[in-house]
């Protein structure tokens, strides 16, 4: 009897914890059937540079109704510095929608010139890809970077003991928004 009761036990554990990622949804039948849960993509920014150096890259972003960048809101990556060009993604958290970027380009003050190829956005399967002219007039580099922009060269550079290399961009949020319609 106890060896039953045991299994029926065991039983009922097993089906009561099972996978919820499943939603039973009618369709137009009127039949029960089971669809995935999906979860929603998540904005991400790619850099498309050669770096040189190892270092950590990060992008502070802010939303609409704050008037600046806060030292919290922010995502980094590292990056292992070759002599190749190679993708630096940054994924926002979830339900973040930035009205400006600020794409800081290291810690090491011994990080070399930086080749930039390309800067994008994506969501889910759409991207934004900006044009050199883009680059060229709508990202402001901090005085911490030498931006050569016939070139696209970055250079860090440290002012009186301070480094913060970093370009900034003016309003995305149109380009966030084409990218999050259905």
């Amino acid at each position: 009897m106890k060896n039953i009761l045991f299994t029926f036990l065991i039983i009922i554990a097993l089906f009561s914890c099972k996978d919820n990622t499943k939603e039973k949804t009618k369709n137009e039948n009127g039949y029960n059937e089971n669809t995935e849960l999906k979860e929603d993509p998540k904005l991400q920014v790619l850099i498309n540079a050669i770096i040189l150096e190892n270092d950590v890259f990060e992008v502070y972003y802010y939303e609409l109704g704050q008037d600046t960048f806060h030292p919290k809101d922010f995502v980094f990556t590292k990056v292992i510095g070759k002599p190749e060009s190679q993708d630096i993604i940054f994924i926002l958290p979830e339900k973040t929608y930035p009205e400006r970027l600020r794409l800081d380009f290291g810690k090491i003050k011994t990080q070399k010139p930086i080749k930039l190829n390309h800067i994008k956005i994506l969501y889910g399967n759409k991207e934004y890809t900006f044009s050199e002219d883009e680059i060229r007039n709508e990202f402001k580099a901090s005085k911490y970077l030498d931006f050569n922009k016939n070139k696209f060269l970055l250079s860090p550079r440290e002012i009186e003991g301070r480094y913060d290399p970093y370009l900034y961009t003016k309003k995305v949020s149109n380009i966030v928004n084409y990218l999050i319609e259905d």
